[in-house]
């Protein structure tokens, strides 16, 4: 719901480092002073909510440098695949470590994963979409064939003319 006002209201909104900073500020100052359990926490939720909010429109937005890691290819898919599950893996394996360590051995794996994701499966199945897309086979026909799917009518304008008739 946050994101939708902050979109709706984005004209008013300032796009304003002082307000990047402040809102990482209070983010870290809850994670490192903060009960371990602030999700928990109505209070912090309201508090820490809007500024990761507003920290995550603001990164959203601006320009920021590729990492050379990721020149690359597009890891993002992989990264949103594969984040949760490799997340949950590093918490089974190492129970006990520290939230620091853990989120590195996570960030690593998840990383490795996205990007073999990206090289051996994404990018080559992306390869042969011309084989399987309706579009690029339209583009791709001598023109008779065009006119001839020109001519075929959406099946929404089908299903009336049939009811009509």
């Amino acid at each position: 719901m946050l994101g939708i006002a902050i979109y709706l209201y984005r004209d008013r909104i300032p796009y304003d480092g002082r307000i990047l900073a402040a809102c990482c500020a209070l983010c870290a100052v809850i994670a490192l002073l903060g009960p371990a359990d602030w999700m928990t926490q109505p209070v912090l939720n309201a508090l820490v909510c809007p500024a990761l909010v507003y920290i995550t429109a603001f990164l959203g937005v601006s320009k920021l440098p590729r990492l050379p890691l990721f020149s690359k290819g597009d890891y993002s898919y992989g990264i949103y695949l594969y984040g949760f599950p490799m997340q949950q893996v590093v918490k089974v394996w190492l129970p006990h470590a520290q939230l620091i360590v853990q989120f590195a051995v996570a960030l690593l794996l998840i990383t490795m994963f996205a990007a073999f994701s990206w090289h051996w499966i994404e990018k080559p199945i992306l390869k042969l979409r011309s084989r399987f897309s309706f579009v690029a086979r339209k583009r791709l026909e001598p023109e008779d064939a065009v006119e001839t799917l020109q001519s075929m009518t959406p099946l929404g304008l089908a299903a009336k003319r049939s009811a009509a008739s």
